[in-house]
């Protein structure tokens, strides 16, 4: 949890001080930090707004290096269908 260690860093407070701020105990910061816990996303939730940021959640590409996604795959070239005629009745 990079990110959150590096928000709660940039707004210069303790795991103690934003645990304060979200109405959670230190320890379910320290071990979300050092990656013992995996967060909840009502626990993400609460730290932005304790840390005045907006969480956002997002699907990036396995392996991605900066962690933006990647283009989706092609869609296989198709030959365009006729125009279909409507019948009358």
């Amino acid at each position: 949890m990079a990110a959150l260690i590096r928000a709660r860093k940039l707004a210069g407070l303790t795991q103690t001080e934003l645990a304060e701020r979200m109405g959670r105990q230190q320890s379910i910061i320290s071990e979300i930090e050092s990656g013992r816990r995996s967060p909840r996303l009502d626990t993400l939730a609460a730290a932005a707004r304790a840390l005045g940021l907006e969480l956002r959640v997002d699907f990036v590409a396995e392996g991605s290096a900066d962690g933006a996604p990647e283009a989706p795959p092609e869609a296989p070239e198709t030959e365009p269908r006729p125009a279909r005629r409507r019948r009358r009745r």
